[in-house]
C-alpha cells in the first residue's frame, strides 16, 4: 500500500513538475517567475518518502523533460532534482535547517557545473564566454547611443574592465548561483511545508547567525592580496578573484546579523532591520563596507555579547 501511495505521489509530482519545465521554456515570461518553485516537487516528495523513491521520481522527469521539449528541459530537470532530492533527503532525517541549505547547495552547484561541462563539450558552446559577449555587446551599444548624443562614456570604460574579469570569475559565479538557489527555494519550501503541515527545523532567527571566528583571517588575508596586487591571469590570481567576493559577503552578512541583533535589543520594530538591507543594497559600497566593518568586529571582539538589552 505504501509502495502504491509513493508511486502515486511520483506520478502526480512528475507532472507538476513537466508543467512548471514547460511554462519556463514556452511561456518565459510566467515560468522564469515560477522558477522558484521547480525544486518543491522533489523536496516535498523526497521529505515524505525518501532519497531512493526521490531518484525513481527524478529519472521519471528527467525522462519526460527531454521528450516533451526535445531535450531542452534536461538541464532543468537536472539542476532542480538535484537541487530538490538533496534539500528534500536531510529534511526527511530531521536535520538542522543549515545542514539542509548546505547539502542544497552542493547539488545545485554540482548541477551547474555537469550542465557547464555539458554544455562545453558536447554543443561547444561556453556559457561564461556567452554572458560576457552579451555584455560587451549591450556596453558597445550603450557606447555608441552615447557618443551620438556627446555623452562622456568614462564609465563605460570602467565597466568594460570589469567585464573582462568574467573570465575569471567563472567558479565564483556558479558558487554564488547555487547558494542563490539553495537558499531562496528552502525558504519557499519552508512556507509549502507549513501549510502542508510536514515537520521541518526553520532557521535560526538572523541575529543570531554566527560564521566561525576564523573567517576574520581569511578574509584579512585575502584583503591583504586584493591590496599588494596579483598578476592577472595567474593561479593565485584566480583563486583570490572567485574566494574574495564570497569572504566579503560573509562578513557583511555577520554585520547585518548584528545590527538585527541590536534592533531586537532594543525593542525595535523589525523592519527597521530590512529597511537597512535594502538600503544597504542601493547604496552598496558605502553601506556594505560599514557592514562589513560591523562583522569584522563582531568576530574579533563579540561585539554581539556587549549589547546590552532592553528591559523596558
Amino acid at each position: 500500500m505504501k509502495n502504491a501511495r509513493s508511486v502515486a505521489e511520483a506520478a502526480v509530482f512528475s507532472a507538476i513538475f513537466l508543467v512548471l519545465v514547460l511554462l519556463l521554456i514556452f511561456v518565459p515570461v510566467v515560468g522564469s517567475i515560477l522558477t522558484i518553485a521547480m525544486p518543491l516537487p522533489f523536496i516535498i516528495f523526497v521529505a515524505r518518502n525518501g532519497w531512493k523513491p526521490g531518484i525513481f521520481m527524478f529519472i521519471v522527469c528527467a525522462l519526460l523533460a527531454t521528450l516533451f521539449t526535445g531535450g531542452i528541459g534536461f538541464p532543468t530537470a537536472l539542476i532542480f532534482g538535484l537541487g530538490g532530492i538533496a534539500a528534500g533527503a536531510l529534511i526527511h532525517q530531521k536535520k538542522p535547517a543549515f545542514a539542509v541549505f548546505a547539502a542544497g547547495t552542493v547539488a545545485y552547484i554540482i548541477g551547474l557545473v555537469l550542465f557547464y561541462l555539458s554544455s562545453v563539450l558536447l554543443f561547444n558552446i561556453d556559457p561564461i564566454q556567452l554572458i560576457q559577449q552579451t555584455l560587451n555587446d549591450s556596453i558597445a551599444q550603450a557606447r555608441s547611443m552615447m557618443e551620438s548624443i556627446d555623452q562622456n562614456t568614462s564609465n563605460l570604460d570602467a565597466l568594460a574592465e570589469m567585464v573582462t574579469l568574467v573570465q575569471y570569475i567563472g567558479p565564483v559565479l556558479l558558487i554564488g548561483t547555487g547558494i542563490i538557489l539553495s537558499f531562496i527555494t528552502q525558504v519557499f519550501a519552508h512556507v509549502i511545508l507549513k501549510r502542508v503541515r510536514m515537520d521541518y527545523q526553520q532557521f535560526p532567527a538572523f541575529r543570531n547567525w554566527n560564521f566561525p571566528r576564523s573567517l576574520i583571517w581569511y578574509y584579512l588575508t585575502g584583503s591583504i592580496f586584493i591590496l599588494i596586487g596579483l598578476e592577472e591571469g595567474t593561479a593565485m590570481y584566480i583563486v583570490v578573484m572567485n574566494l574574495f567576493p564570497l569572504l566579503e559577503l560573509a562578513v557583511a552578512i555577520q554585520g547585518f546579523t548584528v545590527i538585527f541583533y541590536f534592533l531586537h535589543a532594543k525593542s525595535y520594530p523589525k523592519y527597521y532591520g530590512v529597511l537597512i538591507i535594502v538600503g544597504s543594497i542601493l547604496l552598496s559600497t558605502i553601506a556594505l563596507f560599514l557592514a562589513r566593518i560591523l562583522g569584522i568586529i563582531d568576530l574579533g571582539l563579540n561585539l554581539k555579547q556587549r549589547i546590552q538589552t532592553d528591559t523596558k
